[in-house]
């Protein structure tokens, strides 16, 4: 994903793109969407109670029908989220929202390998807020990272131009 120079690292201004994710976790409980934080955050925040250095994004996974998606979509636009503004987005499984100069990576569908950790309740507190994560979190991290307890800075600022 190719990220421009007006994007903010959520590592680097944690209170706006907290702002930015409590929001999205607003709007799906108004939808009655559940909704999950998924890869490099959820890695963050089990691994380190916090976003990445060097993530440029938020990823949140939405367990919603193809028929919800521009209900989210429209309330989303309807609170300054601009939809898909980031090149690089697969349509079929997610789409880029960009609020604040923070990224939001929606997911709203995962390869078949993903799916069961998307059925469970296990939540993590974040600054008084209980947030979804994928069902059984150290088996979804290994999937997804294998190694993910030994932190790496290869892929810091490597999206930056």
């Amino acid at each position: 994903m190719h990220v421009p120079s007006y994007i903010i690292f959520p590592f680097n201004s944690p209170d706006l793109a907290d702002t930015v994710l409590f929001e999205f976790f607003d709007i799906c409980r108004l939808l009655d969407i559940p909704a999950f934080i998924c890869f490099g955050t959820a890695l963050g925040f089990y691994r380190s109670g916090s976003y990445l250095p060097g993530d440029p994004d938020i990823d949140v996974f939405a367990l919603c029908p193809a028929c919800v998606i521009p209900v989210l979509k429209g309330k989303l636009s309807s609170k300054g989220y601009v939809i898909n503004s980031i090149s690089g987005a697969d349509p079929s499984l997610n789409f880029h929202t960009v609020k604040n100069n923070i990224i939001l990576d929606i997911w709203f569908h995962q390869r078949n390998s993903f799916e069961a950790f998307y059925q469970g309740n296990d939540f993590i507190t974040y600054k008084n807020h209980n947030i979804k994560i994928p069902f059984n979190i150290e088996k979804y991290l290994a999937t997804v990272y294998g190694d993910w307890k030994t932190p790496t800075t290869t892929r810091a600022n490597c999206y930056r131009d």
